[in-house]
C-alpha cells in the first residue's frame, strides 16, 4: 500500500439536483483534508497521522464494490491488519450504496453498523441570532478545545480525546478543506462548528452545542443560518450529514431541511 500528503479536495456541481452526489463527496473530501492516502484494491484509506488513537482518524472509504476481489473475507483481514500496523483505533468503513455480500463478510467480522443522513436545504435570508466567530488564532483555538472538554461526546458521536479532536478540525482547516467557527451569545462561547465550501455546496461540519446551553435551540439557529451564510457566498445548496435515528437529528427537520440519501458507516474496534 503506497500513500501521499493530500492538502484539499473539491469538486465542482452542473446543477443543484446533484445535492446527494455533492454531499456525500464532501464528506470524501473532508476524510481526505490533511491526511495520509493510502489506496488499496477497490478503496482508500485516509489517515490522520500522529492521531491513530481518535476514533475519527482513519476512514476507509472511496469503496468500489466491483473492483473488491472476490475473497471479501480475507480483504477485511488485509485492512484490518494494515490498520493496526499503524496503530489505528477503530476500523470505519463507508458504503454509499448496499452490498449485500460485503455486508454479510463485514458481519462476519463483527462489525457494527450506523446509518448517516445527507440532508440539504436551498440558501435563504436568515436572521442571525447566534453570532459566528471565526477560530483564527492559537487562543481561539484554546476556547474551543475548553468547549469540548465539557462536551461527554465529540461532534460525530464517539468519545475522543478533546485535544486530539481540535488537533484534527485545526489540521482540516490548514489544508483548506473548511473554516470553524465559535457560536457567541452576548459575546460568551455557547457552541462551535465548520464550514466547507465544496463545488456549488456549503457543507454543515461538527456542531457541537455548549452542554449548559442546550435546548435553547441553539443548533437549530445554527444550521438556519447557514442558509444566509450560502445565499451570501452563492452557494447553490446548503448540505449536512447527520446520524440517522437519535433524538438531535430532529432540528434539522424542523428548520426545513429535507434528506436526499444516505450512507453506512461500519466500525469495529482494532487497537485498544
Amino acid at each position: 500500500m503506497s500513500s501521499s500528503i493530500t492538502s484539499q479536495h473539491t469538486t465542482s456541481l452542473s446543477r443543484p439536483s446533484d445535492g446527494l452526489e455533492a454531499i456525500l463527496e464532501s464528506d470524501a473530501a473532508y476524510f481526505d483534508a490533511g491526511a495520509v492516502l493510502e489506496p488499496i484494491d477497490g478503496a482508500v484509506i485516509a489517515r490522520m497521522e500522529g492521531l491513530e488513537a481518535l476514533p475519527s482518524a482513519c476512514a476507509v472509504h472511496r469503496i468500489e464494490t466491483n473492483k473488491l476481489p472476490t475473497d471479501l473475507d480475507g480483504w477485511l483481514v488485509s485492512v484490518e491488519e494494515h490498520l493496526k500496523s499503524r496503530k489505528v483505533c477503530l476500523a470505519r468503513i463507508y458504503l454509499l450504496e448496499a452490498d449485500e455480500g460485503l455486508e454479510q463478510a463485514l458481519r462476519g467480522r463483527g462489525y457494527h453498523n450506523r446509518v448517516e443522513d445527507a440532508v440539504a436545504v436551498k440558501p435563504g435570508a436568515v436572521e442571525s441570532r447566534f453570532p459566528f466567530r471565526p477560530i483564527v488564532t492559537d487562543a481561539d483555538w484554546q476556547e474551543k478545545a475548553a468547549l469540548h472538554q465539557l462536551a461527554e461526546l465529540s461532534s460525530d458521536g464517539y468519545r475522543s480525546n478533546p485535544a486530539q479532536w481540535v488537533e484534527l478540525e485545526r489540521r482540516k482547516c490548514e489544508a483548506g478543506y473548511m473554516e470553524a467557527w465559535l457560536i457567541e451569545e452576548n459575546r460568551e462561547v455557547v457552541g462551535a462548528v465548520s464550514s466547507a465550501r465544496v463545488g456549488d455546496l456549503l457543507r454543515v461540519k461538527n456542531l457541537l452545542v455548549h452542554p449548559e446551553f442546550r435546548g435553547r435551540g441553539i443548533a437549530e439557529a445554527t444550521i438556519r443560518q447557514f442558509s444566509g451564510m450560502a445565499r451570501d457566498q452563492g452557494a447553490a445548496l446548503v448540505g449536512a450529514i447527520r446520524m440517522a435515528g437519535v433524538s438531535t437529528a430532529g432540528f434539522y427537520q424542523k428548520a426545513g431541511w429535507r434528506k436526499l440519501g444516505e450512507q453506512t458507516e461500519w466500525t469495529k474496534t482494532l487497537n485498544a
